[in-house]
């Protein structure tokens, strides 16, 4: 086990960096899954009683699971009520994603213990719908509601700790953390590159983020 970081923040606020004692690894990334969500669309314009992921108060990157309880007429803003209560009003389809089931080996936050969330790994999902959870840690939290959940998205960052492809070319993923973020303009496109510092000291500079990964 080595050093690393992770996600936590309480309960519908700004992520917070914090220090994980240990780290596992083998954890998948979370860009499967964000893939997928960019290419599921809305078969139809949103409805009342549509199960969606809001982002709340569109303004945090924390995406919570909800329900569609009243809309505009003209389908341009919608009110969603969360799994815990809370209610969302003026919500357009930039901040609404379809729901989607959580499945073994997705990587989400988890609030088991309280309000405040931490990077986990899912590891079952129970007959009754609860779910069991693995943080960074290696702790385990059993039978949690889906309103105990939350999806995120991954912005790397100055001081993110990821897994990383030596020169580019290795095919083997080496824990580093990142130390400075690049922008290249190729035309209308803005790429980002990453310069990293492995956990062995070695350096890697201007890497394509397909060569970085959160976990």
């Amino acid at each position: 086990t080595k050093l690393s970081s992770y996600h936590c923040s309480t309960k519908k606020t700004g992520h917070v960096r914090k220090t994980w004692n240990h780290r596992i690894k083998g954890l998948p990334s979370l860009h499967h899954w964000l893939n997928d969500v960019d290419k599921i669309q809305f078969p139809r314009g949103l409805q009342d009683g549509d199960i969606v992921d809001g982002q709340y108060r569109r303004a945090n990157n924390e995406w919570y699971k909800g329900t569609i309880i009243s809309s505009r007429p003209d389908d341009t803003m919608h009110t969603i009520r969360y799994d815990d209560g809370d209610i969302d009003n003026g919500m357009t389809q930039l901040h609404i994603r379809p729901f989607q089931n959580h499945q073994v080996g997705d990587i989400v936050e988890a609030a088991g213990r309280g309000d405040t969330f931490y990077t986990a790994k899912i590891t079952r999902i129970r007959k009754n719908k609860k779910i069991d959870v693995m943080y960074q840690n290696g702790v385990m939290d059993y039978s949690l509601e889906e309103s105990q959940l939350r999806r995120f998205d991954v912005h790397y960052k100055v001081g993110d700790v990821v897994k990383a492809r030596f020169r580019g070319r290795s095919h083997e993923w080496f824990w580093a953390t990142i130390t400075k973020v690049l922008y290249d303009t190729n035309g209308t496109d803005t790429i980002k590159r990453y310069d990293v510092h492995y956990d062995d000291d070695e350096v890697d500079y201007s890497l394509n983020e397909k060569c970085i990964k959160l976990m």
